[in-house]
């Protein structure tokens, strides 16, 4: 009796509905899982949380259901922009609406498509379930994609029920069948790489074991592999994408403070280990004829593009904190200033000139502060301005940076060869550079025994 109740209920609810919004489909047995309905909004929010909110969204809202104002506004337009989100036909998306399993399936098919990924070629099969011919023709490949990649699997009942209602909670576990059916997970030292399946036939990836260099994941393009091969000059990196290496905080130090052409540290973990992103300087791109290099250069683009979104998402996935390092000139003084101890420099201005660095005055924290949230470009002057300005000397290097009062956060960089301009940009506002550097200079003024002017 209280199975009764329970199904009257549910199906009563879903009614009202149907009539108040007047598109949701009705589960055939009026029953959906005892943790609630899931929406058709629910889903793109779900996509769109999951994998879009880093893309621009390249279009106004399309559904005329949907307000600008509201919680999936965002999501539809993103979903609309990319063929995801098609709506009834009639302008509206339904974002209230009761999503059925078959509706819920096409969706994710069409964010797996809008990847280039899916069905290809003769994709028809029979599906072995009493109830399968109840899929809708506009939802038949997405069903079949879904079934043959278990996304999708039989109810208790052993039936597909492509009308019944998707629950809340059963909605994260069909997203997350998607996302292994079209992703290769590699593995290594209880880190994971996800490949997109699309391109992964078209590489060659190595996880070494305790690597001496810590590398965890080294990823190239097989093509040019073997193209480099058949010419008889392999073994010199051709094809080469990317690798993931781990290193302790000593090396990771060592690495600021000098050139990181082709490296990046773009996260750490909570041991204290830091992980550095690895790209050639040079093309590693191959093929034996001139004619296949023109004819694959497409193919070689979607790769380097695709492993341009590695470092971010390799964060994501394994739980990483995300970091942000410069690596200017400027970036590296600074470094060198905090954490390389055979370092010579001197810092200066008018009032009492060169000052050697102290052993009460922690030097790091205010090299350390100066680079926290800072970005530093070049900028073309034609003239030096006017005013005083504090010097950060490298004497035995033939280097200075002079950074002037008047904007605070313009830097002249002088060498042998000649100067130029950077200015520094702060996250926070109000940061001056001029002003840590005069700190800085009083303490270290304080310390030398010389009285503040």
């Amino acid at each position: 009796m209280k199975k009764t109740i329970k199904s009257a209920l549910a199906f009563t609810l879903a009614l009202l509905l149907a009539l108040s919004l007047g598109s949701v489909a009705l589960a055939e047995d009026g029953l959906a899982p005892d943790d609630g309905f899931a929406t058709r909004g629910d889903v793109i929010k779900e996509l769109y949380q999951d994998y879009g909110t880093g893309d621009a969204v390249e279009s106004d809202m399309v559904f005329s259901d949907v307000a600008a104002d509201s919680d999936v506004a965002e999501a539809a337009a993103w979903a609309a922009s990319r063929g995801i989100a098609k709506g009834y036909g009639d302008g509206t998306f339904g974002p209230n609406d009761l999503v059925t399993r078959e509706q819920a399936v096409t969706l994710l098919y069409r964010y797996v498509q809008y990847r280039g990924m899916g069905l290809q070629g003769l994709w028809m099969f029979q599906m072995d379930y009493p109830d399968a011919a109840e899929v809708s023709e506009w939802a038949d490949e997405a069903m079949h994609w879904a079934v043959g990649n278990q996304v999708i699997t039989e109810r208790n009942s052993g039936l597909l029920e492509p009308k019944d209602y998707i629950g809340i909670n059963e909605l994260p576990v069909l997203v997350r069948n998607m996302e292994d059916a079209i992703t290769l997970r590699m593995e290594n030292e209880g880190l994971r790489l996800n490949i997109p399946k699309n391109i992964s036939e078209r590489l060659e990836i190595t996880a070494p074991e305790q690597a001496e260099d810590g590398t965890l994941f080294t990823v190239s393009e097989q093509a040019s592999i073997d193209a480099a091969k058949a010419k008889g000059y392999e073994g010199f990196g051709m094809g080469w994408l990317f690798s993931i290496r781990r290193v302790g905080e000593e090396e990771a130090r060592q690495l600021l403070c000098g050139d990181m052409s082709g490296m990046k540290i773009f996260a750490k973990d909570g041991e204290n280990n830091y992980y550095i992103f690895c790209t050639p300087t040079d093309v590693r791109y191959d093929r034996e004829t001139t004619e296949q290099m023109i004819a694959d250069q497409a193919q070689w683009a979607e790769l380097v593009e695709w492993a341009g979104t590695v470092a971010d998402s390799f964060a994501s996935d394994n739980g990483l904190t995300p970091l942000r390092y410069g690596n200017t000139d400027v970036d590296i003084a600074l470094y060198r200033v905090a954490y390389d101890p055979s370092v010579k420099y001197t810092l200066s201005t008018t009032a009492y000139g060169p000052l050697e660095p102290d052993a009460t005055v922690d030097a790091a924290a205010y090299a350390l502060r100066a680079l926290n949230g800072v970005t530093f470009q070049n900028v073309d002057l034609e003239e030096a301005p006017d005013g005083e300005y504090i010097v950060l000397n490298f004497p035995e290097e033939g280097q200075r940076f002079d950074v002037f009062s008047a904007d605070g956060n313009l830097v002249r960089r002088v060498t042998e060869w000649g100067e130029y301009y950077i200015r520094a940009s702060y996250e926070a506002e109000g940061v001056r550079l001029f002003d840590i550097l005069q700190e800085w200079y009083s303490v270290l003024a304080s310390a030398h025994g010389l009285s503040s002017k």
